[in-house]
C-alpha cells in the first residue's frame, strides 16, 4: 500500500503542476501574439508604402525604356523578371498586390518585402516588382523585441508572485483537512470520540465533512453500545427461561400427579413463549421493513393486562396498588411480541422501584403512560447512589428506544418532581404518533 500512497500527489504539487502549465501557456500566447502583430504590422507597412510609391512611379514607367526606378527613401521597382538583381530570388507563386517577405541570397539577416504588379507599358503587359528595404523598421523591430523580452520578464515575475499567493491559499485551505487526516491517523481503532475542528482555516465544506463523520461515529458508537447491552442483558433474558424449563423437566421426573405436571407444563410453556418473543423482537429490529405497508391493528386492553399480570409478582408484600385506565385503543403497526417487551420493560421498572404508593397505567388514542410513586430518576434515598431506573431491566431503555424508533414512536421518561409534581416517582410515556 505504501507505493500507492507515495504516488498520490499533494494538493500543493497538483496546484504547482497545473499553474505551471497555465503560466507557460500564457507566456507562449503572449509571445506568439507579439510576433504575429509585429510581422503583420511590418507587412502592412511595406505593402502600403509600395502601393503609394508605385502610384508615383507609374508616370515614369510609361515613358518607356526604364528597367529600374527608385522612389526614395526605401522603395525600388524593377520592370521584367530579367532586370531583377541576382541577389533577389523570387518566391514561388508570388501573388499580385500581396507583400511577401524574402531574404537576399547569402544574407540571411537582411530581409525585405516584394510586391508584384502588372502594368501596360508601350502596349505590352509587363511584370513590375516593387522591393521595400526599411533598415529603420528593422532596427525598430529589434528594439521592440528587446522591450518585449523585458515585458516577458516582468510578466514572469508577476506569475511567480501569483504562484506564491496561490500556493499559500492552497496551504491555508488544505491545512485544516491535513489536521483532520492527522487526527484520524493518530487515534486508535476503538476511539469513536468526535473529531474537533481546527482553530483557523475552517471552511463550510470541512465543517460539513467533520459533522458528517462525527454523525457516522455516533451511529457506530450507538451500535456498539447496543451490542454491549445485548451481551450484558441477553444472557439473563435467555438464561432465566432456560433455567425454568430445565427446572420444570427435573421436577417432572419426581412426580406424575396430573395437577403438578400441568403446573410445570404451564411454567415451561410461559418460559418458552418469553424466549420466542425475545428472539422475535430482536430479529424484527435487525430487519429493514417498510412500515407503510404494514397492517394497522388496535392495541388491545388484554395485551396490557397480560403484561401487567406477568410482572405482578414484583408487588408481592408491597403496599402498592395499580390501576389500568383505557380511554381509547390506539391503532399501531407493531407485532404483539414487540409491544410486550417494550411495555413490559416500563411496567417492570415501575413495579420494581415502587416500594409504596400507586402505579397508574393510562392508555389513550396516541399514547401509553405509566406513572409511579417510586424513587424516580434521581438519587436513591436509601443509599444516596444514582438510581438504575433509567437503565431498566432486561434489554433496558436502549432496546426500548430501538423498538420505538423502528415503529416511529417516541419514548420519554421524566422525574415527576422535575415537572412540578410534588410526588416522587417517574412518568414514562410512549407516544404512538410519529
Amino acid at each position: 500500500m505504501r507505493p500507492a500512497v507515495k504516488s498520490i500527489k499533494s494538493a500543493k504539487q497538483i496546484t504547482f503542476f497545473y499553474f505551471s502549465i497555465v503560466a507557460v501557456m500564457i507566456i507562449a500566447i503572449h509571445l506568439s501574439v507579439f510576433v504575429s502583430t509585429v510581422t503583420h504590422l511590418e507587412k502592412f507597412n511595406a505593402r502600403n508604402r509600395l502601393a503609394a510609391s508605385f502610384e508615383q512611379a507609374i508616370p515614369k514607367l510609361h515613358q518607356g525604356n526604364i528597367t529600374e526606378i527608385t522612389i526614395p527613401p526605401y522603395d525600388t521597382f524593377y520592370v521584367g523578371d530579367n532586370n531583377l538583381p541576382s541577389s533577389i530570388h523570387l518566391p514561388n507563386n508570388l501573388e499580385l498586390g500581396r507583400a511577401t517577405e524574402v531574404y537576399k541570397q547569402g544574407e540571411v539577416s537582411t530581409d525585405f518585402y516584394i510586391v508584384k504588379y502588372q502594368l501596360d507599358i508601350g502596349g505590352r503587359l509587363q511584370n513590375v516588382y516593387g522591393v521595400n528595404i526599411d533598415p529603420v523598421y528593422e532596427r525598430s523591430e529589434t528594439e521592440m523585441f528587446e522591450a518585449h523580452i523585458q515585458s516577458i520578464l516582468i510578466s514572469t515575475l508577476l506569475i511567480l508572485a501569483c504562484l506564491y499567493v496561490v500556493l499559500r491559499i492552497t496551504e491555508r485551505l488544505t491545512s485544516p483537512l491535513s489536521g483532520f487526516a492527522r487526527q484520524l491517523e493518530q487515534r486508535s481503532a476503538d476511539d469513536l470520540s468526535p473529531l474537533t475542528l481546527p482553530k483557523a482555516g475552517v471552511t463550510q465544506e470541512l465543517k460539513v465533512l467533520v459533522d458528517s463523520f462525527n454523525s457516522h461515529q455516533a451511529q457506530v458508537r450507538t451500535v456498539l453500545e447496543r451490542e454491549r447491552a445485548f451481551n450484558r442483558f441477553a444472557s439473563h433474558e435467555l438464561r432465566t427461561p432456560l433455567m425454568v424449563i430445565k427446572g420444570g423437566l427435573s421436577l417432572l421426573g419426581q412426580s406424575t400427579e396430573p395437577s403438578f405436571v400441568e403446573k410445570q407444563r404451564q411454567r415451561m410453556l410461559t418460559a418458552a413463549n418469553d424466549m420466542n418473543d425475545f428472539v422475535t423482537t430482536l430479529l424484527t429490529l435487525t430487519r429493514d421493513e417498510n412500515q407503510d405497508q404494514a397492517i394497522s391493528r388496535p392495541l388491545l386492553q388484554v395485551e396490557i393486562e397480560r403484561v401487567i399480570a406477568s410482572h405482578k409478582e414484583l408487588l408481592t408484600n408491597k403496599p402498592v396498588v395499580y390501576q389500568l385506565s383505557v380511554q381509547q385503543q390506539p391503532h399501531i403497526k407493531a407485532p404483539e411480541a414487540a409491544v410486550k417487551i417494550l411495555v413490559g420493560n416500563i411496567i417492570k421498572n415501575a413495579f420494581t422501584y415502587t416500594e409504596a404508593g400507586s402505579i397508574t397505567v393510562v392508555l389513550t388514542e396516541k399514547s401509553l403512560t405509566v406513572t409511579d410513586t417510586g424513587i424516580g430518576l434521581g438519587l436513591n434515598q436509601a443509599t444516596g447512589e444514582q438510581s438504575n431506573t433509567a437503565q431498566g431491566y432486561g434489554l433496558g431503555l436502549l432496546i426500548a428506544n430501538d423498538i420505538c424508533r423502528k415503529y416511529g414512536w417516541q419514548l420519554t421518561m421524566k422525574d415527576r418532581q422535575q415537572t412540578g409534581d410534588p410526588q416522587h416517582g417517574c412518568c414514562a410515556t410512549i407516544r404512538f404518533s410519529s
